[in-house]
C-alpha cells in the first residue's frame, strides 16, 4: 500500500508519502515486509529551483529457513537549478543512503552521488545545447545488491567523473552531438573482513562499474 499527499502553495510544494507491503525474492523465496515514510519539499520561482526529500525505510527479511534480518535505510534526494543568465544555468544534486542491517556492519551499506554542471544554450541560437559537469560516486554495496548481470555487487566503489556534452539540432528531428569523459576510479574488493581494512584495500581498477539494486 503506497499513499502520498502533494499539497502545494505556490511557488512552494510540500508532500508525503508512506509505502506499508511485502515483497518476495524472485530468486531466493524470502519475503520482505516493507514499512517507509517520507516528506519532500519543493521551490520554483523565476531563476530558482530546488527540491529535497527525505525517506526511512524498514525492511524485515525472512528467509526460507525462517532466519529474520531487519534493515534500516535513510534516503536523501536533493537537486537544484539556476538561471544565472538566459544563457547559461547552473543545476546539481546530491543524492544519499545510508543502510543498517541487524546481521552486523558487514551487510551495512551507503551510497553517495554528488553532481554539480553548468549549462549553455544561447537563447539567440537555441540549436546548441552545451552541458560540462563533474560527479562524484561513492558505493558501499549491501549483501543484497547485484550488478545487471545478477551476480553480487563485490567492489566498494569511489569516482570521480568529468564530463562534456555539447549537442547540435540541424533540424527539429536531427541532431548530432558528442561527449568527452574523464573517470578516474578506485575500487576495494568486497571481502568479510571490517570495513575499516577495506577502505585500506583501495587499488585503481579502471573497469569497476556501479551495483544495481
Amino acid at each position: 500500500m503506497a499513499s502520498g499527499l502533494p499539497p502545494k502553495v505556490e511557488p512552494w510544494l510540500f508532500g508525503t508519502n508512506t509505502d506499508i507491503g511485502t515483497l518476495v525474492d524472485s530468486r531466493t523465496g524470502a519475503k520482505i515486509d516493507r514499512e517507509a515514510g517520507g516528506v519532500r519539499i519543493g521551490y520554483g520561482f523565476e531563476s530558482v529551483q530546488f527540491s529535497s526529500a527525505v525517506e526511512y525505510r524498514v525492511d524485515k527479511t525472512r528467509q526460507p529457513d525462517q532466519a529474520l534480518a531487519e534493515r534500516t535505510t535513510w534516503l536523501y534526494r536533493n537537486s537544484f537549478k539556476y538561471q544565472l543568465t538566459p544563457d547559461w544555468r547552473l543545476l546539481g544534486k546530491f543524492n544519499h543512503a545510508d543502510s543498517t542491517s541487524s546481521l552486523g556492519q558487514f551487510y551495512d551499506g551507503g551510497y553517495t552521488e554528488a553532481v554539480v554542471g553548468y549549462g549553455y544554450r544561447p537563447v539567440d541560437h537555441d540549436r546548441l545545447n552545451a552541458l560540462a559537469k563533474y560527479t562524484y560516486f561513492y558505493n558501499v554495496p549491501t549483501t543484497e545488491q547485484v550488478t545487471p548481470q545478477y551476480v553480487a555487487a563485490q567492489f566498494i566503489q569511489k569516482s570521480h567523473i568529468g564530463a562534456l556534452d555539447v549537442t547540435y539540432y540541424i533540424t527539429d528531428r536531427w541532431s548530432v552531438g558528442g561527449r568527452s569523459n574523464a573517470i578516474p576510479s578506485a575500487c576495494s574488493r568486497a571481502t568479510q573482513v571490517s570495513r575499516s581494512a577495506l577502505s585500506r584495500q583501495t587499488i585503481a581498477s579502471p573497469g569497476c562499474a556501479p551495483s544495481s539494486t
